[in-house]
């Protein structure tokens, strides 16, 4: 465990730039996928229900 702190300490802040970066666009990619399933579920539920209410 002492060499990860270690490693931390010798990184430049360009290279943990680099680092935040990269786990910000992975943290974004993940929200909007996930809005994305939320808006298609919600569509496919809005259908079924405008279906059901018709008598469909």
């Amino acid at each position: 465990m002492g060499t990860k702190h270690q490693d931390n300490l010798s990184m430049t802040d360009d290279e943990i730039r680099r680092r935040q970066r990269s786990r910000n666009i992975a943290v974004a990619l993940a929200v909007a996928a996930f809005v994305v399933i939320v808006f298609f579920v919600t569509i496919v539920r809005m259908q079924a229900g405008i279906q059901a209410s018709m008598g469909g």
